[in-house]
């Protein structure tokens, strides 16, 4: 008995830990001519090929979709005598609701399908003091840093490219981060190629983050898609420069086993994978716009056999031999000694849905990454003695939904009684190690 307990407390404990990081979708479907509302309308919301969630309007033609999780969904709406209409690109957001009004037309020819693109809202009435960034915003930008795109919106300060923020003239320790509604602790550790959503709360953070006295940055990682696919990238600047600034990035996805129609033909996928990481290595991570100075290679071997010389014309003993030294003894150098950079970062997930209304996601990350510390005051002559860092950080996690009621799209179903009720449980274990070694 007492066993149950301990194991159901410390249940409790570690999903209290976490936040169900979910969107909602709603509107209103109606007649394009007369804009009367149309009942039992099927609507159906498909993420990466695979319907994600569906539903019937009620007798004033509105519906809610929920829980969807977030990113860039595709929305089908139908009723018998009215062409279908299909919105593509439609973005779902953490904890918030999107609207989405539909209007049908009648008399349309069977088969024929209107697509209609969707247009971000330039004010995102959910989030006046914040803003979301897709990932096509993302890759659009000059960074892979979270907090340099975080960084680009209104109310939030960061230095320098890829240092923390500060939102709203609060402390850097003020801001909480959170990635699929897990609070971060350590690295972030998720290649850019990974994000499918980073959403800024800049202000009126929700009673449940409870400790953020700045402000939320929460991301989203991407999940897997109905068809296989794949990218690979590959930066230099070794051919410009002495920066040596390397990187290789690198994203897969796709089903691992798809359910089997009547028919014989493959449906929706039942289990699917996405896989993104990155590799970094680079000389010097942040660079001075007009150098360093330096003693020369051969000039420090020869300090480091003779360190002392006689003092002359004096009984004082012995000075050092560097206070002798000529202008042209130092050289202006391009990028820092002994400061390089060395990082792997990599996130998967596996999505497993047996049922229409079971959804279980599991994965994790590992982040791990070695550098010298630069340090000005050695830079001239001790470079070489630069303390060297390392950080590795590796978290798992899973989250379990169920949803109660129908998806089926026809009207005998349509009048369930338990429409988009829902449970979500989830957990994490995070394990971050720094280690600092100084010669």
């Amino acid at each position: 008995m007492l066993r149950k307990i301990y194991l159901t407390i410390a249940f409790i404990f570690f999903t209290t830990l976490s936040f169900s990081q979910t969107g909602t979708l709603k509107g209103v479907i109606t007649d394009a001519m007369s804009g009367e509302p149309i009942p039992f309308a099927n609507i159906v919301a498909e993420r990466n090929g695979n319907q994600i969630g569906g539903t019937t309007t009620d007798f004033d033609g509105n519906y809610t979709i929920k829980p969807l999780e977030p990113g860039s969904y595709t929305v089908k709406a139908t009723f018998v005598g009215y062409g279908a209409v299909e919105i593509t690109g439609v973005i779902i957001s953490a904890n918030k609701i999107t609207d989405q009004n539909v209007k049908l037309q009648e008399g349309v020819a069977i088969g024929e399908v209107k697509i209609i693109e969707y247009k971000k809202p330039l004010l995102d009435k959910d989030n006046l003091s914040g803003e979301t960034k897709t990932a096509e915003e993302i890759v659009a930008l000059p960074t892979r840093s979270v907090t340099s795109v975080a960084a680009t919106t209104a109310g939030i300060y960061q230095r320098d490219e890829g240092d923390g923020v500060n939102i709203r003239g609060s402390r850097g320790d003020a801001t909480e981060y959170y990635i699929d509604g897990i609070k971060v602790r350590g690295s972030m550790g998720v290649p850019t190629s990974g994000i499918e959503q980073i959403t800024v709360i800049t202000g009126g953070v929700p009673a449940k983050y409870g400790d953020a006295t700045g402000g939320i940055i929460s991301v989203t990682t991407k999940g897997p898609s109905s068809k296989f696919s794949s990218g690979l990238e590959f930066e230099t600047s070794s051919l410009f420069d002495d920066y040596n600034y390397n990187i290789l990035g690198f994203a897969f996805s796709g089903p691992i086993l798809k359910e089997r129609k009547s028919d014989g033909t493959k449906g929706s996928s039942i289990i699917g994978y996405f896989l993104a990481g990155e590799l970094l290595s680079v000389d010097d991570n942040d660079p001075s716009a007009i150098g360093r100075w330096k003693v020369k290679d051969d000039v420090l071997e020869g300090l480091r056999r003779n360190p002392f010389v006689v003092a002359p014309n004096s009984t004082a003993g012995f000075l050092s031999s560097s206070e002798f030294l000529k202008p042209s003894d130092f050289e202006l150098v391009e990028a820092k000694q002994n400061s390089n950079l060395k990082r792997i970062n990599v996130s998967g997930k596996l999505d497993f849905k047996p049922t229409s209304n079971t959804f279980l996601s599991v994965g994790g990350s590992f982040y791990a990454n070695k550098n010298y510390d630069f340090s000005g005051w050695r830079s001239m002559f001790s470079w070489d003695n630069n303390r060297n860092t390392s950080q590795t950080t590796y978290r798992l996690f899973g989250k379990l939904t169920q949803k109660f009621g129908t998806e089926e799209t026809n009207s005998d179903e349509s009048a369930s009684t338990i429409k988009n009720a829902f449970f979500t449980i989830q957990g994490d274990y995070t394990n971050n190690k720094y280690t600092y070694d100084d010669p």
